[in-house]
């Protein structure tokens, strides 16, 4: 079934300040029930390995824990989009973590107009409650897992630059311009505009029969590569805002170390519109989420899903309200409800997938396909451990994921899952440094029983 004729993409800051306007719509008006219920599984008893180490000398972990988590914030400084007290405080940030320094507490948020008291209370709580876990530790390089505290990181920049205080910077986006930058790049790439055309040829023209399969997974594979857009990694190459010149090259598995893509296929080509709901839980803004919407757009086009929740970071971490390019089938499918912007903390929170809220994971429960998208995001679904890279995703969220997933991931960290160790061995001897250039991806799909290492 085709649910329109033609897309009429639009790439203009109109359409971007657009969808703007719904998700800050929508984060103003959630109700604080969205984060009432914290009831967290405590399916926890299966985890074995240890959790990524920064202390290991050599490691990428301790690579992002020196360099990596300084560089956001003296990129912010370097590019002067706060003022002079911000910077001191941001450059006093950095410093904090290579030295000596036990983790200190974030600044409790306080009501506001689009936060309500509820939902600080729990914001707020959330921080106090990682950091009682880690009252032991010495310095930045015990705490753990690394994921948080890197997540941990990023609340402090906000607090730094004044991101929840009354004034002109309340609310206001420090890593905007870098945003915008990315943007512009994908406004400005044949390649990716070249991605935008095949779905503008693609929708009305082409039978679900007849090319389906050719074309979902063309969209998934740019849905995927767009993720190599990502500001965590751009401060240290520059190339990463530039991703877009990549996106239709990069549509190949020559790339994919994880590979269920057929999978994925089959189980999407089964839906009945008229009743499957996507969730696609979201990463980057810019590139990543312009191939984000291309795949979003050509799922209801064709008629594989009645509706797609979509959900952002909510409001404590680099905002992903800079949503840029709706266009007019786009705009249409949100004004009629086919697409909803969803916000939940747990998205944002230092809590792993694992301690998932029982509220949320209802909500994802009835979703016919769950679409998680990135490397932080991965890194959380498997606890941030090393595990061994035969080690099937199956097995580690069978008893606690709440519906299908397809991990679309490229890789920025030192852990995978899900390769066999002849195969990682062969990637090691190709590229030693495979698991962190985001040169390499994986396409995972958990649909029950046992899937294979590939």
């Amino acid at each position: 079934m085709q649910r329109s004729k033609s897309v009429g993409l639009i790439l203009n800051l109109s359409a971007f300040r657009l969808l703007c306007s719904l998700v800050n719509a929508n984060l103003c008006n959630r109700s604080a029930t969205s984060c009432a219920s914290y009831a967290y599984s405590l399916v926890r008893s299966h985890i074995r390995p240890s959790f990524l180490d920064p202390q290991l000398q050599g490691s990428f972990a301790r690579h992002t824990l020196l360099n990596r988590l300084s560089a956001v914030a003296n990129r912010l400084i370097k590019d002067g989009v706060v003022d002079e007290p911000a910077r001191k405080r941001l450059a006093s940030l950095a410093d904090e973590v290579p030295t000596k320094v036990p983790l200190r507490a974030p600044l409790h948020i306080r009501p506001h107009t689009n936060i309500s008291e509820g939902e600080c209370g729990q914001i707020n709580e959330e921080w106090k409650r990682w950091l009682d876990l880690q009252s032991s530790i010495r310095d930045w390089s015990e705490a753990r897992p690394l994921i948080s505290t890197e997540m941990y990181f990023h609340r402090r920049v906000l607090d730094e630059v004044g991101y929840f205080d009354e004034g002109p910077t309340l609310f206001r986006d420090p890593f905007e311009s870098q945003k915008v930058e990315s943007i512009r790049s994908a406004l400005a790439s044949s390649s990716f505009l070249q991605t935008v055309q095949l779905l503008l040829d693609a929708v009305g023209s082409v039978s679900r029969e007849e090319r389906l399969r050719e074309y979902l997974g063309l969209f998934m594979f740019s849905s995927l590569w767009g993720n190599q857009g990502d500001l965590a990694l751009a401060p240290l190459d520059a190339k990463n805002v530039n991703a877009a010149e990549t996106i239709t090259s990069n549509c190949s598995s020559s790339q994919l170390v994880v590979n269920h893509l057929e999978e994925a296929v089959r189980h999407i080509s089964g839906f009945d519109s008229d009743t499957n709901r996507i969730d696609f839980v979201l990463d980057n803004s810019g590139i990543e989420l312009f191939c984000d919407l291309v795949l979003t757009e050509f799922l209801l086009s064709y008629g594989f899903a009645n509706k797609v929740d979509m959900h952002i970071t909510s409001l404590e971490n680099h905002d992903n309200a800079l949503l840029k390019k709706l266009g007019l089938n786009l705009r249409r499918h949100v004004n009629e409800g086919l697409i909803e912007i969803q916000s939940h903390m747990f998205w944002t929170s230092p809590r792993l997938f694992w301690e998932m809220p029982s509220s949320l994971a209802q909500q994802l429960r009835s979703s016919s396909l769950v679409i998680v998208k990135g490397d932080a995001n991965y890194r959380r679904l498997i606890g941030d451990r090393q595990w061994p890279c035969e080690t099937s995703l199956q097995d580690i969220v069978k008893e606690w994921f709440p519906s299908a997933l397809l991990m679309l991931r490229t890789m920025k960290c030192e852990i995978a899952v899900g390769i066999n160790k002849e195969k990682e061995e062969r990637l090691f001897r190709q590229d030693p440094s495979w698991q962190v250039t985001g040169k390499y991806g994986s396409i995972q799909f958990v649909r029950g029983g046992q899937l294979k290492t590939t």
